[in-house]
């Protein structure tokens, strides 16, 4: 029986017809990832959210400390917020360094390099990561890659309201006031803090003033 061979017309449908089934795929797939990304972010900022809380309970109400005019957690003052008079975010100026210090100070107090400023009683509220190495300073390069990073490897953001009333304004929304002591947001895929449409992929701990969890 002779053998038949396809032909270039032949080739060329079936080329063209994985070509098009490979561009319905391949974005599902991305976006199926994304979305696990996103929904470990939530997950992740609701641990995080519960540490502080955690913390504050045992405080008198406190997730950071007065030191003098300025607010500490870990070894270095807290920025004030500079769109919210009553509140302190951590890594409002993207220092890695600052937020290593709080988070160690909630999953790794009992650490050596670490000057505890708050959690004196060196209470665990928080699991680190399974590759965090507690023998190194919390900001030591392995374990910066190693600290609740966001998905995309970047810090989460964490605005604490200081002055008891419990609220904080919406950081996507200046007219906006959230209920809580804390909120917590990551910069999403690109990792940018701006304004606009780089903010558009900014992932919230809240919506419209309510918790996701």
């Amino acid at each position: 029986m002779k053998k038949r061979n396809f032909t270039l017309v032949e080739l060329l449908v079936v080329i063209g017809i994985l070509a098009i089934l490979a561009s319905l795929i391949i974005p599902a797939v991305i976006g199926a990832k994304q979305q696990g990304r996103i929904t470990q972010a939530r997950a992740d900022m609701s641990s995080l959210r519960t540490a502080f809380e955690g913390m504050a309970k045992d405080y008198n109400g406190r997730m950071v400390k007065k030191d003098g005019s300025d607010y500490k957690l870990g070894n270095h003052s807290l920025e004030k917020s500079s769109s919210d008079s009553g509140c302190v975010t951590i890594d409002e100026t993207s220092a890695t360094d600052r937020y290593c210090d709080a988070i160690a100070e909630l999953s790794d107090p009992s650490n050596t390099d670490l000057t505890v400023s708050l959690n004196k009683r060196k209470i665990k509220y928080l699991d680190p990561r399974p590759e965090y190495d507690p023998s190194k300073s919390p900001t030591n390069d392995d374990n910066k890659a190693n600290t609740w990073l966001d998905p995309w490897g970047n810090p989460y953001r964490i605005r604490i309201n200081f002055d008891g009333t419990e609220k904080i304004t919406d950081p996507s929304d200046a007219s906006k006031k959230l209920s809580g002591r804390i909120i917590l947001w990551s910069l999403g895929p690109d990792g940018d803090s701006g304004t606009n449409d780089k903010d558009k992929d900014n992932i919230p701990s809240w919506k419209d003033g309510n918790w996701f969890d």
